[in-house]
């Protein structure tokens, strides 16, 4: 239970944070890569980056943002990655760690619409869509989770009023790898 809060306050922390700080327009793709981070992706624009602490009941933990915004702030792209204390994945299974981490993500008043079960260099996953809202202010999720080790990475993609572009999201993505595998 206590790792279940501990990962939803993180993707709760991670939206509250990170959906202002998409300001870049996306007008080209380009790759946004973390040597850090141990990841490449493409994104339909220049990412911008961030970094901050967030509390957690571990401790602070620094949450790493790379974001576009596109279409007048009504789509946003990001990639976010976050390292845990040694140790997380022994605690706990990483499937049960994802899983708590999408419930973070679809949240209360969110309803979720899809669900599948990925993996990425044999670290397990989770690719799911969620709904949020009605009319012109509907707000359409597209995410995918990997949990390596005890680094969470995150790929998500906001819409707002309509559904993302269905190939911006399969670029997004089928291009996210690893650097070093």
């Amino acid at each position: 239970m206590k790792m279940k809060r501990q990962f939803g306050s993180v993707v709760l922390c991670t939206l509250f944070f990170a959906i202002p700080a998409a300001l870049q327009a996306a007008d080209d793709w380009s790759v946004a890569k973390s040597h850090e981070g141990n990841f490449k992706v493409i994104l339909p624009g220049e990412a911008d980056y961030s970094s901050s602490k967030v509390d957690t009941e571990v401790g602070q933990i620094d949450l790493h943002t790379f974001a576009v915004e596109a279409n007048g702030g009504s789509v946003a792209y990001f990639v976010f990655y976050s390292d845990y204390p040694e140790g997380t994945e022994e605690e706990t299974d990483p499937k049960v760690l994802l899983q708590n981490a999408r419930d973070g993500v679809v949240g209360e008043g969110s309803r979720q619409t899809r669900e599948a079960k990925i993996e990425i260099g044999g670290h397990p996953g989770l690719e799911f869509d969620f709904v949020q809202g009605a009319g012109a202010e509907k707000t359409y999720g597209y995410w995918r989770l990997y949990m390596m080790k005890n680094r969470l990475y995150q790929i998500g993609i906001i819409s707002i009023g309509e559904p993302a572009v269905d190939y911006k999201v399969k670029t997004i993505y089928g291009s996210f790898d690893l650097i070093n595998k």
